[in-house]
Formats: C-alpha cells, sequence, structure tokens
C-alpha cells in the first residue's frame, strides 16, 4: 500500500544507512514527552491495537511511525508540498516527503480525524448523542470533568470500558472519509518507491517545534 511521510532532510541518513528502521523512543519522548503523557490513554489504545493486528518487533519500541495515506481524500492522497512548505515545520528548514509501499499487514490505518476529536479531547465523541448525555450527568453529579479521563474506577468502570470499547470506531472509513492515517512499527529501506525534498519558506509561521528524526502524531 502506498504511503507517504514527511520528515527532517537528516533522517534521509537514517532511512539510507539502515535496512531496518525502528522509532527513536528518546527522540519522541525529547520533543513529545509531556504532550504524550497527558494522551497517554489514547496512544496506549492505538499502540496495543496496532500490536494485535502486527506484533511489535523489539519490546523497547513504545510509539509506531506515522504516514499519510489519504492527505485530502482518496483521490488525493499525496501530501502536497505547495502547502506543507507554508506550514509543516521550521522556516528555513529542509525537509523530505518519502513515498513507501508497505505491505498492508504492516499497516494499521484509521480517520485522522475522528483521531482529532479524541484528541480534544472529546472521549465521548463515538457514543451516541443521548448516551453522551446521560455519562455527562453521571460526571457532574461527582463534580468530574468530562476531559478527566480515565474516570474513577470505583464509580465508572463499566463507563470507561465502554467508552474505551467505543474507540474501535476510529478505523471506520470509507471513500467519503477526508483524511486517513496509518502507523507502523518499522520502516525498511525496500519500502521506499520515491523522495522529493523542500524547503520550508522562510515566511512561514512555525505553529511548533516539530520532531527532527521521526514524528509522532
Amino acid at each position: 500500500m502506498k504511503t507517504w511521510a514527511i520528515h527532517s532532510y537528516d533522517f534521509l541518513t537514517a532511512i539510507n544507512s539502515n535496512s531496518v528502521l525502528y522509532p527513536d523512543t528518546k527522540i519522541i519522548k525529547k520533543y513529545n514527552g509531556s504532550f504524550l503523557e497527558e494522551k497517554k490513554i489514547l496512544y496506549d489504545f492505538i499502540c496495543n491495537r496496532l500490536e494485535n493486528y502486527c506484533a511489535r518487533p523489539n519490546p523497547s519500541i513504545e510509539y509506531p511511525f506515522w504516514h499519510w495515506i489519504w492527505y485530502a481524500g482518496y483521490r488525493n492522497p499525496l501530501p502536497d508540498l505547495r502547502e506543507l512548505r507554508w506550514h509543516y515545520g521550521i522556516p528555513g528548514k529542509k525537509y523530505i516527503r518519502i513515498e513507501f509501499d508497505i505491505p498492508e499487514k504492516k499497516l494499521l490505518r484509521f480517520d485522522w480525524n475522528k483521531w482529532l476529536m479524541l484528541l480534544l479531547p472529546d472521549y465521548l465523541y463515538f457514543l451516541p448523542k443521548k448516551r453522551q448525555k446521560e455519562i455527562k450527568l453521571l460526571l457532574k453529579a461527582k463534580n468530574i470533568k468530562k476531559w478527566e479521563f480515565p474516570y474513577p474506577d470505583q464509580y465508572f468502570h463499566a463507563i470507561n470500558e465502554e467508552i474505551i470499547d467505543s474507540w474501535k470506531n476510529l478505523f471506520v472509513y470509507n471513500y467519503r472519509t477526508f483524511q486517513v492515517i496509518g502507523i507502523t512499527w518499522e520502516l525498511r529501506k525496500e519500502w521506499v518507491r520515491k523522495i522529493d525534498f523542500f524547503t520550508i519558506d522562510k515566511r512561514a509561521f512555525c505553529y511548533s517545534k516539530l520532531v527532527e528524526e521521526t514524528s509522532t502524531k
């Protein structure tokens, strides 16, 4: 399956020097540590799903590589460099867009915009509206905010399980889905099909400092 990933120019050395490349946990935590800790329950969820789908090759690997599968709908899957150069990373810095051909059995795919809803966080997002209202009333009675998930187990054990079970809808998408993302435990040199180079425009606005060697979303 065709995928695309955006990395810093320095990542080119790593992909050229290794037949198999694994995510660098230290680098990922260096740039995203506080965010990953805050959203730990979500990242644990998708990593567990990936491990059930495709065995983790090494227990020291904590986080996966991320790939675009559909960047702007299934008719426009390729990340547009004309757009990326204005907002993706650090102004004036060089980046690469790598096209891979990854075996489907190695790649777990899901709806990117649904993932963003969970990250808001809106942990109840996949539940029916009526059920969301019921849970919010229960939380209010205990003076608990809806984003303070998981909720105290002594009161909400079954509800916590119900909410996490609803997240399986993250992996449901169709041709109407706008953006689809994929995650994998490894990158293989043999999967590389094409590399494009681009530089972030010096006038671009940098939203945040990005992961340099590997990216976690």
